[in-house]
C-alpha cells in the first residue's frame, strides 16, 4: 500500500465557528454514469467521457475512459466550508489515486486553486484537509472511491482565527554556534492573518515553535500582532545549544551538522518543514579557494612575464579568523596586509579575497609556501605557490624560431606547428607529432643540473580520445636511456603514468596544455621526448652545458652471452653533432671490462661534421662468469663519454657451444613483417637464408665446424598451439644474396632435421627474447666452407599476430633471405610467391666441440735432491688470446681439455718457490691427444729464472723485468685470467705495483713474439 503523501501549505484552520459539522454520503447520486451532486455541491470540468459508478456501499467511483486518457478528470466540489474537511476514500490499486484541490465558488462556476495533496490508500481511510474559510474542497477520483465528506458549512458572520505562513527561509545560508555554544536560528517568512479577527501578541496559542527533524520541540516564541487581513514579513529567531543539535549526528566533510528544522504555529497546529541547513560548531575551519573550489596549492604554470591570480581565504567555521601576519615566499607578492578578520560562515561574506602576483624579477622554477598566521591557531595556514618563469640564463626552448632549434636532435617526421589558438594561445608554435602509430624522438642539447633542479615543459595530446603518448628519458651519453616520465590520455594510463589535460575548448579536439616536471639528476645529461600523436612546448630549466665536442653514441651492439676462450666484441657508432670535424687521433677509444681498460685505440679516425664512425673492440674471457663491457671515448681529461655497462654471461666451453650469429632487436611478426626464419602470420611458411663465409667466420664458425643443431631468438605466442611439420635444410651455395627468381629447390639430401609432429614449447614472455624453434640434428652437419644456404619450412594449424623474432632490418643483410607463407598450403613451385625478408634473424648454431686432451707430469728440480713429482703446479696453454689451464695432482700429473684443438699452443707452468717454465716449441693436436708431456720446474728463491727464446733473454733485476736482445720491444703484463695489468714500450717493465701472484709477460719485438709466465713474490 502506498504511503499517503500530502502537500502541506501554510493555510490554516478555524478556531471558533457556530456551524455544526455535517456529513454527506453519496447514495443515489449516480445515474447513467453521470454524477448528480447533492444540494450545494458541484462539478468542475467538462469531460463527457469521464465516468462515475454508484457502489453498493453507497460510495461513488470515478475513473477516466480509455478514449479520454489525455483529458482532465471531472472534480467533485463541496459547498464553501469553514476550514477543515474530512474525506473518507479509498483507491482501487497502486496505480490509482485521489487528489484534493483548494477551490473557490463564483456564482455557478469554480476557480481551481492549488493541490492540497493526494491519497493512495487501498482501504477506506479518513484524510483531513484545510482550506481558507469560504473556500471549497475539490475531489478528483482516478479509479478511486468517495464514501463520505464531513465539514462545517461556511458562516461569513462567524469569528474565525486563521493564519497562513509562506516563503519561509533562514536569515543566512548557514548557521553557526557562538562562543557560548548556542546557535541563533533566525527565520524569515510572510505571515498573513486570513481570519476575521485580529491576532494579538500574547494571545493564547498565537505562538511559533521550532522543532527538530524528528518533531521534538526546541524553542517557542510569541508572534507579533496582525490585524485581520494584514500580511507582513516577520523575522523570528530561536537560540538552541549546538550540543542539542549535534546529538546523534556526525560532522560532514565540510565540518558541519547537516540537519533540518520545522515550524509549528499555535493557531492551526500545522507543522511545516524548513529546508535542510548546515550548522557549524564554534571552531576553526578555513581554507584557500579558487572560486568555490578548495585548493592546497596554486601552480601558475609556465609564464614569460609577471602574472596574477585572485584567490580567497574562506571561513567555514563558526569562529572568526583573525589573521595577524602573512609570510610571502620569494618571487611572489600579495595585495593584502595583516591584520584582518574573516567573518564566520553565518555572516556574508565569509571570505577575504587576495591577489597573488609573480614578480617581474622572478626567474626559474620557483615554489614556496604562502603562510597566514592566525590568532589562536596552532599552525599557520600554509599554501604552496609554484611557477616556472622564463628568463635569465636558464635553458629555454619555445619552438618559435621558424626552424628546428639548434643543438637538438629531432626526428624528421616531427614538425613545428601552429597550435589551436583557443587551447595554446594565438600564434603559438609547438613541436608536434601527427602520427598515432609511430613514436618519434626529440633530444635536447646537453644540460647541466645542480642537485634538485628541474626541467618543466608543456605538453598535450592531439585528441583526448586517442592513444597519444609522450615518454621522457634521461641519458648521459645519448645511447643508454632511463625512462623518467610517461604521459597518456586519461583512461589509457598505465601504472606510474601521468595524464594529459582532458579539457578542451568548445569545438576543438586539441586539449589545453599541461605543465609537467622532470627532476634532473645532478650533473650533465640529455632529455629525450618520445612523442606519438601529441606535442610539446616551452622546455625550460637547468642550463645549457658548454660543449666543445658534441659527440654521441649512435648505436651499440654486443652479444649478451659468450663462451670462455671466444672473443666478445662490443661495437659502437660514434656521431659528431658539431659543425666542425673531430680530427683523427684527437680522441681515444677504450674497451673496459669490469671497469678495467683491456684495449685502447689511439689511432682513431676523423669524424666529419655531422658524420659517423664505428668501432669494434673485443676481449676474450678465460673464466666463466658475468663480465660488464663498456666503451669509453676520451678527449684529454675534460671530455669522457662512456656507454652503459652491458653485462655478458660467459659460459665454460663444452662439447657443444650455442653460437649466436648476428644481432639486431626484437621485432614484431604481424601482418607485413615478412620475418625469417618463419612468417607466423600464416599457418604455413618457408624461408631460405644465405650465411656467407665471412659472416659465419665473424662468430667463429669456420670450415670444418660441425653443427649439431640450429635455433633462433624470439618469442612465440603461448596462446597458440604451434604443432605440425617442421623441417630444416642445409647446403653449400655460391649465392651471396637471394631473391624469388634464385630460390633453391629443397631436396631430401639437404635435409638435416624433419619432424612431422613438432610442437613448439609454450614458455615465452612477450617482449623478452629467448631461444625458439630449437632443433638438434640426428647427426652433425659439417660446414665445409663457402656460403651456407639454410632452408626452414614450418607447416602448422594455427597462426598468430603476436610472435616476435630477434634480427636485423638492415636492407643489405635482408637481401640474403626470402620468405613465403599461406594459410592453406605452400606453393608447389620452387620460386613461387616469395617476398624479400624485412628481418634477417639472429641465428643460434649449436657447434660440436669435442675436446682433445693435453696431459703429462710436473717434476720438481731442487739442488742436491732427486726429481720428484710436484703437486699444485699450474699448467697453462696459450695461443694468442685462447688459454687453457690445469693444476698438477699429488702425483704431479695433469690433464687439460683443449676444445680449440686446431691451434698450436705455448706451454707455461709455475709453482710457488719455483722458476716458471716456458716451452721452447709449441704443442700441436694435429695428430690427436698430447700425452706424457714432462715439465721440470727449478726451485728459486725470488724473481723469475732467466729465459732465452727466439734470440731474446728475459731476466729479473730487482722490481724490473728486462728483455735482452729485443728490438722495438712492446711489453705487456696480464693476469692469468687475461686482464691487462701494465704495459710499456722498450726493453724493461716494472713489477713494483703488482700484487703477489702468477702473471704472463707478453713480448712483441722485431725478432718475434714470446710469452713468459712468472711469479711475483
Amino acid at each position: 500500500m502506498k504511503k499517503l503523501l500530502t502537500t502541506a501549505l501554510f493555510a490554516l484552520g478555524l478556531m471558533t465557528a457556530s456551524a455544526t459539522p455535517v456529513t454527506v454520503t453519496f447514495e443515489g447520486t449516480v445515474s447513467g454514469g453521470q454524477f448528480n451532486p447533492p444540494t450545494g455541491w458541484g462539478l468542475y470540468g467538462t469531460n463527457s467521457d469521464y465516468k462515475f459508478v454508484q457502489q453498493s456501499d453507497g460510495a461513488v467511483y470515478g475513473y477516466s475512459n480509455n478514449s479520454a486518457w489525455n483529458a482532465e478528470n471531472l472534480i467533485i466540489v463541496t459547498p464553501p466550508v469553514q476550514g477543515e474537511v474530512s474525506v473518507v476514500y479509498k483507491v482501487m490499486d497502486d496505480d490509482s489515486y485521489a487528489t484534493f484541490y483548494d477551490m473557490q465558488a463564483s456564482g455557478s462556476t469554480y476557480a481551481k486553486g492549488s493541490s492540497k495533496g493526494s491519497g493512495w490508500e487501498t482501504e477506506y481511510t479518513t484524510q483531513t484537509l484545510s482550506v481558507a474559510a469560504g473556500h471549497c474542497l475539490g475531489i478528483e477520483l482516478e479509479y478511486a472511491y468517495l464514501k463520505s465528506v464531513t465539514y462545517e458549512p461556511y458562516d461569513p458572520t462567524a469569528a474565525v482565527k486563521s493564519l497562513t505562513i509562506s516563503g519561509i527561509k533562514y536569515s543566512s545560508s548557514a548557521l553557526a554556534a557562538d562562543a557560548d555554544g548556542n546557535v541563533l536560528i533566525s527565520t524569515v517568512a510572510t505571515y498573513t492573518n486570513a481570519g476575521t479577527v485580529a491576532l494579538n501578541e500574547g494571545d493564547a496559542g498565537y505562538t511559533l515553535t521550532l522543532l527538530d527533524a524528528n518533531g521534538a520541540d526546541l524553542a517557542t516564541a510569541n508572534l507579533p500582532s496582525l490585524a485581520a487581513g494584514e500580511s507582513r514579513e516577520i523575522t523570528i529567531a530561536f537560540s538552541v545549544p549546538i550540543a542539542t543539535i549535534a546529538e546523534g549526528k556526525t560532522l560532514s566533510g565540510r565540518g558541519s551538522y547537516w540537519t533540518k528544522f520545522k515550524l509549528r504555529d499555535g493557531i492551526s497546529n500545522a507543522t511545516t518543514d524548513i529546508s535542510w541547513v548546515d550548522v557549524y560548531p564554534y571552531t576553526f575551519n578555513y581554507t584557500v579557494q579558487d572560486g568555490t573550489s578548495d585548493i592546497t596549492s596554486y601552480d601558475f604554470g609556465f609564464v614569460t612575464e609577471a602574472v596574477s591570480k585572485t584567490l580567497r581565504l574562506s571561513n567555514f567555521g563558526g569562529r572568526p579568523v583573525n589573521v595577524t601576519s602573512i609570510e610571502v615566499p620569494a618571487g611572489f607578492s600579495i595585495d593584502v596586509a595583516a591584520p584582518f578578520t574573516v567573518d564566520p560562515i553565518n555572516v556574508d561574506p565569509h571570505y577575504k579575497e587576495f591577489t597573488v602576483t609573480v614578480n617581474e624579477a622572478a626567474v626559474g622554477t620557483i615554489s614556496g609556501d604562502l603562510k597566514f598566521n592566525i590568532e589562536g591557531a596552532d599552525e599557520p595556514l600554509s599554501f604552496t605557490l609554484m611557477v616556472a618563469k622564463a628568463g635569465g640564463d636558464f635553458f629555454f626552448e619555445d619552438f618559435e624560431g621558424g626552424a628546428m632549434p639548434a643543438g637538438w636532435i629531432i626526428d624528421p617526421e616531427l614538425e613545428l606547428k601552429e597550435a589551436n589558438a583557443d587551447s595554446w594561445g594565438a600564434g603559438n608554435h609547438v613541436l608536434n607529432s601527427n602520427n598515432a602509430s609511430t613514436v618519434m624522438r626529440a633530444i635536447t642539447p646537453r644540460l647541466t643540473a645542480q642537485a634538485g633542479e628541474t626541467v618543466v615543459f608543456q605538453a598535450g595530446s592531439n585528441s583526448s580520445t586517442a592513444s597519444s603518448v609522450i615518454t621522457v628519458y634521461y641519458s648521459t651519453n645519448r645511447l643508454d636511456w632511463t625512462k623518467v616520465k610517461s604521459i597518456r590520455n586519461s583512461g589509457r594510463t598505465e601504472e606510474g603514468d601521468e595524464a594529459f589535460n582532458s579539457d578542451k575548448p568548445y569545438g576543438s579536439y586539441e586539449v589545453y596544455p599541461k605543465l609537467f616536471t622532470v627532476v634532473m639528476p645532478e650533473g650533465e645529461g640529455y632529455l629525450a621526448f618520445d612523442i606519438s600523436y601529441a606535442r610539446i612546448d616551452d622546455v625550460f630549466g637547468c642550463h645549457a652545458a658548454e660543449v666543445a665536442h658534441d659527440l654521441m653514441y649512435s648505436s651499440s651492439q654486443v652479444n649478451k652471452n659468450g663462451v670462455v676462450n671466444y672473443p666478445i666484441e662490443l661495437n659502437v657508432g660514434v656521431k659528431n653533432l658539431n659543425t666542425v670535424a673531430e680530427p683523427a687521433g684527437s680522441y681515444v677509444m677504450s674497451l673496459l671490462v669490469n671497469d678495467e681498460v683491456v684495449k685502447t685505440n689511439a689511432e682513431t679516425a676523423e669524424i666529419a661534421a655531422g658524420g659517423e664512425v664505428s668501432y669494434t673492440m673485443g676481449y676474450t674471457p678465460h673464466e666463466p662468469g658475468t663480465y660488464n663491457f663498456k666503451m669509453r671515448l676520451a678527449i684529454g681529461e675534460d671530455f669522457v663519454m662512456e656507454t652503459a655497462d652491458y653485462p655478458v654471461e660467459v659460459a665454460a666451453e663444452t662439447a657443444e657451444v650455442a653460437t649466436e650469429v648476428g644481432g639486431g632487436s626484437l621485432e614484431n611478426g604481424g601482418s607485413g613483417s615478412w620475418t625469417a626464419p618463419l612468417y607466423l602470420y600464416f599457418k604455413k611458411s618457408q624461408s631460405q637464408m644465405i650465411f656467407t663465409e665471412d659472416y659465419l667466420a665473424q662468430y667463429g664458425i669456420t670450415p670444418g665446424t660441425q653443427l649439431n643443431g640450429i635455433g633462433f631468438n624470439g618469442y612465440v605466442d603461448p596462446a597458440k598451439d604451434f604443432t605440425g611439420s617442421y623441417r630444416v635444410y642445409m647446403t653449400p651455395t655460391e649465392l651471396s644474396e637471394i631473391k624469388q627468381e634464385t630460390a633453391v629447390e629443397m631436396t631430401d639430401d639437404m635435409l638435416v632435421y624433419s619432424n612431422a609432429e613438432y610442437t613448439e614449447p609454450k614458455e615465452g614472455v612477450e617482449n623478452t627474447a629467448a631461444p625458439v624453434f630449437v632443433t638438434k640434428f640426428t647427426e652433425p652437419y659439417t660446414y665445409t666452407g663457402g656460403n651456407l644456404l639454410v632452408g626452414i619450412i614450418g607447416e602448422f594449424s594455427v597462426y598468430s599476430l603476436n610472435c616476435q623474432f630477434v634480427g636485423s632490418t638492415d636492407a643489405e643483410l635482408c637481401k640474403r633471405a626470402i620468405v613465403r607463407g599461406n594459410d592453406n598450403a605452400l606453393p608447389s613451385t620452387v620460386t613461387g610467391s616469395y617476398s624479400q625478408c624485412k628481418l634477417f634473424p639472429q641465428t643460434i648454431f649449436y657447434v660440436n666441440n669435442e675436446p682433445r686432451t693435453f696431459s703429462g707430469t710436473v717434476y720438481s728440480s731442487k739442488p742436491n735432491a732427486d726429481n720428484a713429482p710436484l703437486a699444485g703446479a699450474e699448467v697453462v696453454l696459450t695461443s694468442d688470446d685462447v688459454m687453457y689451464k690445469g693444476v698438477s695432482g699429488e702425483d704431479g700429473t695433469f690433464s687439460i681439455d683443449v676444445y680449440q684443438s686446431d691451434r698450436a699452443y705455448v706451454v707455461d707452468a709455475s709453482a710457488e718457490n719455483y722458476n716458471g717454465y716456458h716451452s721452447a716449441a709449441s704443442v700441436s693436436f694435429a695428430d690427436g691427444n698430447v700425452e706424457g708431456y714432462v715439465i721440470e720446474l727449478i726451485s728459486t728463491e725470488s724473481g723469475v729464472d732467466n729465459v732465452a727464446a727466439d734470440n731474446m733473454n728475459v731476466r729479473v733485476a730487482a722490481d724490473m723485468i728486462v728483455v735482452d736482445g729485443a728490438t722495438d720491444a712492446r711489453l705487456a703484463i696480464y693476469s692469468v685470467n687475461g686482464m691487462l695489468c701494465g704495459n710499456a714500450e722498450g726493453n724493461s717493465i716494472s713489477t713494483d705495483d703488482l700484487a703477489k701472484g702468477i702473471y704472463v709477460l707478453r713480448i712483441e719485438a722485431a725478432e718475434g713474439s714470446m710469452t713468459v709466465r712468472f711469479v711475483k713474490k
